[in-house]
């Protein structure tokens, strides 16, 4: 009996993408399901980067990002607005691990006006202040409480003015991670997951690995921004690596 035909095995190389233990930015495309116009664009655009940036193999080290560049600078918002909070705290902390590596522009949101659509297209000084001081931003790091298991009135504040009028979002196609502290047991797991929610509506590319979920103990932090325990001081160190990394490869 004649024998078939086999069609040759191509000669391509496979790509190699990165491990599940370095950046895990191979998913975040799943973000822009769903979007249209000018948003499917944008989003195609960042998908496009990272693949490209994947297939080449390029090391994105924290060493290799700075030097020769500038550095990324990073929206800070800290979703507490109390004198005391372990949220700032634990914002001092992250400043000096990412020291040499990120450039943190810490947003004020405890002076902003209720937001009220009436008043969108006519904001005051200092909404017009946070907007520009977001958009101007090459990445986005929200450090939240937990309020009745969602974010503080606060933050959703800040994050609606900073959004608004639709189609002006501040935040639109930037890289941003999420962390947060509590003292409680699961930490800020829920009020992490409705923020991630709130991010994707305006193609946020958040941080995947890893969740930070900071159960906070007193002299975790001292009053230098020093993590006294070193295991934690560790985890905080990677994601703050993976971090520069996610922003490096979609900040512009």
């Amino acid at each position: 009996m004649p024998q078939k035909s086999r069609e040759p095995r191509s000669s391509a190389p496979v790509p190699k993408y990165p491990s599940a233990g370095s950046l895990a930015v191979s998913s975040r495309p799943r973000l822009f399901i769903g979007f249209r116009g000018e948003g499917q664009q944008r989003a195609a655009e960042i998908a496009s980067r990272l693949a490209a940036r994947q297939m080449s193999g390029r090391a994105l080290s924290a060493a290799g990002l700075v030097k020769g560049c500038h550095m990324h600078k990073v929206a800070v918002i800290v979703g507490s607005i109390r004198k005391d909070s372990i949220n700032k705290k634990l914002a001092g902390a992250l400043a000096k691990l990412a020291e040499g590596k990120l450039a943190f522009d810490y947003v004020k949101i405890d002076d902003l006006p209720l937001f009220n659509q009436d008043n969108e297209t006519s904001p005051t000084p200092e909404v017009t202040r946070n907007k520009a001081q977001i958009a101007a931003a090459d990445g986005l790091l929200f450090l939240t409480p937990e309020h009745n298991r969602s974010i503080p009135a606060a933050m959703k504040n800040a994050i609606d003015w900073a959004t608004r009028p639709h189609g002006t979002s501040a935040f639109r196609g930037k890289p941003g991670a999420i962390i947060g502290a509590s003292r409680g047991g699961i930490a800020t797991a829920i009020a992490q997951s409705h923020l991630r929610v709130i991010l994707a509506g305006h193609l946020v590319a958040t941080l995947g690995t890893p969740e930070a979920h900071v159960q906070f103990k007193d002299g975790l932090i001292d009053d230098s921004g020093n993590v006294t325990d070193e295991t934690t001081k560790k985890f905080l160190q990677g994601f703050v690596d993976n971090f520069v990394k996610l922003v490096a490869a979609i900040a512009r």
